[in-house]
């Protein structure tokens, strides 16, 4: 058993899955059996082939099933949620559903590997909810993850690898490296090479996005190696691609042909139109680069139909970039500009800030080709702001040099150019002089580093910020300027640990800090709570000179002094370095500091308070949210037939709620109300609730006595004042527009808008699903009820919403049961319905066969193959 896990752990190679495919039959042990066919699976989803993926996977868990392997079968349907997702992101309820599944699968064990397994459907769950864009409950289920695994575990480094994606789109880089490292290091420990490759890449196309190129491109090479091993042909296309542009980047033009060259090869022969023109991207750039602006015209009419087929504004906006070059080349500079403005709006389009940054960079020199220096600042300026706040270092430095030569008086007020000191002051000198003038200036209260310019911003941010991180950003930066000092660090107390720490280092950038709280000048100062002001570092013994040894930094000055609270406790410590002009830090500087620091140690109070009590709030959502999946969980498995109405009855009801612009809060309440609305069922006979001939009359007033059971249950539950309206909502469901409905005859708008849309919902899963006593209804007549009875059973509004809706999102509902996922691909066939409404559909169906266009046969064939199950 050792030997056969060594081999599926260490199975990097086409030939090594070949022949693990190959054995798999003759295995005669099913644990071992079981194990291999889960790996096959992975491996085939890391090559994105997903259908075999899931095959494999179904396998494994037939043998497990058997094994009678619980954790095993969670693991499985775990794969498989997010295998399904992947493959089609409208099986959004399908791979939710899977994960719930695994998740009570496991719930009644107790066991140290039970701990794998559940942080595994927690991180999946992040994961999905981070595509659709629900980033807090993505970061909840990451850290759920997290919490449960040990540090060195293969697990948690995925988990990492997702976080770090997470924080990427938070615009939070220096926690994604910090975990893009350390998933490095765990998975290195490991020696899982596919799961390294992964990383590798995510690490690769995030450092070539903020141009640090090498770094780059030895990442992904490592990942090609890998993936080129395991056959994976569409990833190594991507990964060719990105490499050719890297190349490109760094001027070596031979290296990006070639790359782009090999992937083009692959991409064509998978049909992988999109890559291939991103490719053919960077190959048309090398033709502008050697002056042969026909050739990268002719490549540019191949690739530009491609990118407005597959509507991609991405790959458009880089056509758009490589014709303006193409003009200038040609002395079109008309057509350039037309070209980069039209780029620039695809890429917002887009939202690649990079790219965005880039075309009003190309603006920017256009504009002062052109003699036009007033568009050419603004483009610049433009390209200055998005650069620095995406950290495109390399840009920022190439866009402060051209607004200079723009125009270099304006420049000088506005960008601070420490970072060209050689290049515009020739005399050392004259530039000391000039920073000299700078801090006299910010004295006489004058210039944009007016001291009390600064404490009113501050004062106002304890009014205005509650974010820790932003507060402690705009305290260090607003400090740095009011005193004129090159660096400013901003160190907490954190009394548990009794370490120091601190998120922000302007001039090192962010990076977290933490050390023994009576380590150092800043550990001394929290300490004792003395001032420190150091004239010259070198010749002062408190000041370890290693630590400029190590980081090339060369500290000349130095402020330390205590921050403390409204009960004059010590709560953290600023340091500041090295006063401009050569100067050393002055007693109005400590007066200064005192003065900042008096504020900001009630800012960061408040803000420490806000985060608690926002943390409270959170843990007590989280569980109001996990008790309300538990009892709609409970709902299904009282009656097997109609399990999964209170899931696909929410999501009709939030597709429709969507529509009528709530408050998210609203939206959230008929969310939880959708999924309790049945739960009176609970209450009502087992004999009469799965009853399979027709209801006698007394046996159907037992039934309609659920409504008012769910009433007086959800009534006596504690709901937070947000979620206060959840009773009145999934009691309502039964009422009917024109006050004939149970189990409170309430009409028009006297039924709260969450019942009236549940009205809706709930009919209409109901009779388009089968039930102990009938089939599922013909679809035209279930839309003709509808119809019939909007404006007396429904409020007819609802109803129009309702039937405006997408067909592909109505039918992906519809079709998500277990019995349709087995037998037929749910996700191709949705597609077919993408650009008609429900509607429009109800129109063909009223059609006579003949009548029907082709594509509305093709439409009424499919579906009726779907909802009949033929």
């Amino acid at each position: 058993m050792v030997n056969i896990e060594n081999n599926i752990e260490n199975t990097t190679s086409a030939e090594q899955v070949l022949k693990l495919e190959q054995d798999v039959n003759n295995i005669q042990n099913d644990e071992d059996k079981a194990r291999v066919l889960l790996e096959l699976g992975l491996i085939e989803a890391f090559r994105k082939n997903y259908d075999k993926a899931i095959k494999y996977i179904e396998d494994a868990q037939k043998v497990y099933l058997e094994l009678k392997n619980t954790v095993k079968i969670a693991t499985c349907l775990a794969e498989l949620a997010i295998i399904h997702y992947k493959n089609c992101n409208d099986r959004l309820i399908r791979a939710l559903t899977l994960l719930n599944d695994a998740k009570y699968l496991i719930e009644q064990l107790d066991s140290e590997e039970k701990k794998q397994v559940e942080a595994q459907i927690f991180h999946y769950y992040g994961l999905i909810y981070l595509f659709e864009k629900r980033y807090s409950d993505a970061l909840k289920y990451f850290r759920f993850a997290q919490n449960l695994l040990s540090k060195d575990n293969l697990e948690y480094a995925k988990v990492l690898d997702s976080l770090a994606i997470f924080y990427l789109r938070a615009d939070n880089h220096q926690i994604a490296i910090g975990y893009m490292k350390e998933s490095l290091a765990i998975k290195e420990k490991t020696g899982n090479e596919r799961e390294l490759s992964i990383t590798e890449l995510l690490f690769g196309r995030y450092l070539s996005s903020i141009e640090s190129y090498e770094e780059a491109k030895n990442h992904l090479l490592n990942g090609l190696k890998t993936v080129e091993s395991l056959n994976d042909f569409y990833t190594a296309a991507r990964i060719q691609s990105e490499l050719g542009k890297i190349h490109f980047e760094l001027g070596d033009y031979d290296n990006a042909e070639k790359y782009c060259l090999k992937s083009l090869e692959t991409s064509e022969k998978l049909n992988l139109d999109i890559i291939s023109a991103f490719s053919s991207c960077v190959l048309a750039n090398i033709q502008v680069q050697k002056m042969k602006p026909d050739k990268a015209f002719a490549i540019l009419e191949k690739i530009e139909p491609v990118f407005i087929n597959v509507s991609s504004p991405r790959g458009y906006g880089f056509a758009k970039q490589i014709k303006a070059q193409i003009f200038m080349l040609m002395d079109q500079t008309k057509g350039a500009l037309e070209s980069l403005h039209e780029a620039v709006d695809l890429f917002k389009e887009a939202e690649i800030n990079s790219e965005v940054a880039i075309c009003y960079y190309e603006l920017g020199k256009i504009y002062k080709k052109c003699f036009d220096f007033p568009m050419a600042s603004s483009s610049l300026m433009e390209a200055m702001n998005i650069a620095k706040a995406n950290r495109l270092y390399v840009l920022s430095k190439k866009i402060e040099d051209l607004l200079f030569e723009v125009d270099e008086e304006e420049w000088k007020n506005v960008v601070n150019k420490t970072a060209k000191k050689e290049e515009v002051f020739s005399d050392g000198k004259s530039f000391l002089d000039t920073l000299a003038l700078i801090g006299d200036i910010t004295r006489t209260g004058s210039g944009n580093r007016d001291p009390f310019l600064a404490l009113l911003k501050i004062g106002r941010s304890i009014a205005a910020e509650t974010d820790i991180d932003k507060l402690l950003e705009i305290i260090t930066e607003e400090t740095q300027r009011a005193l004129s000092s090159d660096r400013c660090t901003l160190f907490l107390l954190d009394r548990d640990t009794n370490e120091l720490w601190s998120k922000v280092a302007l001039g090192m950038g962010k990076k977290e800090i933490r050390f023994p709280a009576n380590m150092g000048l800043a550990g001394h100062v929290a300490t004792t709570g003395e001032t420190i002001n150091i004239k010259d570092a070198y010749n002062d013994h408190r000041f370890n000179k290693e630590i400029d040894k190590k980081t090339g930094y060369k500290t000349k000055t130095i402020l330390c002094m205590p921050m403390r609270n409204l009960n004059h406790e010590i709560v953290g410590v600023f340091q500041v370095l090295n006063k401009f002009g050569n100067e050393h830090f002055s007693t109005e500087d400590e007066d200064l500091l005192i003065a900042i620091g008096s504020n900001t140690g009630i800012a960061l109070e408040n803000a420490r308070l806000f985060k608690k009590q926002q943390k409270m709030y959170e843990d007590q959502k989280r569980s109001f949210v996990s008790f309300i999946d538990t009892l709609a969980a409970t709902i299904d498995a009282k009656d097997k037939i109609t399990a999964g109405h209170s899931k696909r009855v929410s999501a009709y009801t939030l597709s429709i709620v969507e529509q009528l612009n709530l408050a998210q809060e609203h939206v959230e309440a008929i969310e939880h109300a959708a999924l309790l609305h049945d739960f009176g069922k609970i209450g009502i006979k087992d004999s009469v609730l799965c009853k399979e001939g027709k209801l006698t009359d007394e046996e159907y007033k037992h039934i309609q006595e659920h409504v008012e059971i769910t009433y007086e249950i959800l009534q006596k539950m504690y709901f937070m004042d947000n979620f206060k309206d959840v009773p009145e909502i999934a009691a309502s469901h039964h009422e009917k527009y024109n006050g004939t409905g149970y189990f409170r005859k309430l009409s028009g708008e006297d039924i709260p808008i969450g019942g009236r849309v549940l009205a809706v919902s709930d009919v209409f899963d109901a009779i388009t699903s089968k039930r102990h006593y009938r089939d599922r209804m013909p679809f035209l007549k279930v839309l003709s009820i509808i119809k019939q009875d909007s404006g007396s059973h429904f409020d007819d509004k609802i109803v129009n919403i309702f039937f405006n809706l997408r067909l592909d999102k109505i039918f992906g509902i519809l079709f998500s049961r277990e019995e349709y996922e087995e037998h037929y691909d749910i996700g191709d066939q949705l597609k077919l319905f993408m650009d008609s409404s429900l509607e429009e559909f109800h129109q063909i169906l009223l059609k006579d066969e003949t009548d029907r266009t082709e594509r509305e046969k093709e439409l009424f064939d499919t579906f009726d193959q779907l909802y009949n199950q033929k």
